[in-house]
């Protein structure tokens, strides 16, 4: 049986350009997609969210850059100025349906951005 599943990740740039934003969200996005086995088609939408440091390329433009895909409806946001937050993050939220009997799918948080979710990361 199939349900709606929200599915979390993040990524870091070391600094804020056009090319390392659509590396890493590409990137990210790509093992997203692979290690749970994502087809297009089951992706309801995809929300971005990103620090106040980074102006160079909005995620989602990245995002279509980086893996050439046009038909998911993407929103990006930008995260609240809190103290302690990692610096010139991006975080997405993808909004997918799957088979339950393949279980949750799996959030993937590259380097530091770990720390934003230590039980999800195993640490």
């Amino acid at each position: 049986m199939e349900r709606l599943y929200a599915l979390r990740g993040a990524t870091q740039l070391q600094e804020d350009t056009p090319q390392e934003m659509q590396e890493k969200v590409g990137t990210l996005m790509n093992e997203l997609f692979d290690i749970n086995d994502i087809m297009s088609a089951s992706v309801v939408s995809i929300q971005f969210t990103v620090t106040q440091d980074l102006r160079s390329m909005n995620p989602a433009t990245a995002f279509r850059k980086a893996t050439g895909e046009g038909s998911i409806p993407l929103f990006c946001s930008q995260e609240p100025d809190v103290e302690g937050m990692p610096e010139r993050t991006v975080r997405v939220l993808i909004h997918l349906y799957r088979d339950s009997s393949l279980g949750t799918p799996r959030a993937l948080y590259h380097g530091s951005t770990t720390s934003l979710r230590p039980d999800i990361c195993g640490q």
